[in-house]
C-alpha cells in the first residue's frame, strides 16, 4: 500500500506556489488537505501501472484545462499490508 510521504507534501506545496499565476484560487488550496484526501484514495494501481499518480485539484487554468498535480513514486512510501 502506498502512502504519501513528507516529500510528497512538499511537492504539493511547491506545485501550489508555482501555479498561482494559472489560477489565483490555487492560493487557497492547502497542501495538507490535498495530502489527506490523496491518503484516502486507492493510488496503488495508478502508481504501479504508470509510475506516477495524477490528482485533479478541481480548478481550471486560463485556457480551460484542468489543473493536475503529478506525484511520482518518490512522493510515496510503500508498506506491505499485514494479514
Amino acid at each position: 500500500m502506498y502512502t504519501l510521504n513528507t516529500q510528497g507534501v512538499y511537492h504539493i506545496q511547491k506545485w501550489i506556489d508555482s501555479n498561482q499565476d494559472k489560477n489565483p484560487k490555487v492560493f487557497d488550496l492547502w497542501a495538507g488537505g490535498i495530502a489527506s484526501e490523496i491518503g484516502r484514495l486507492d493510488v496503488d494501481e495508478e502508481l504501479t501501472h504508470n509510475g506516477r499518480y495524477s490528482y485533479e485539484v478541481g480548478m481550471k487554468d486560463g485556457q480551460g484545462h484542468n489543473l493536475v498535480i503529478y506525484l511520482g513514486l518518490n512522493h510515496f512510501d510503500y508498506e506491505e499490508l499485514q494479514s
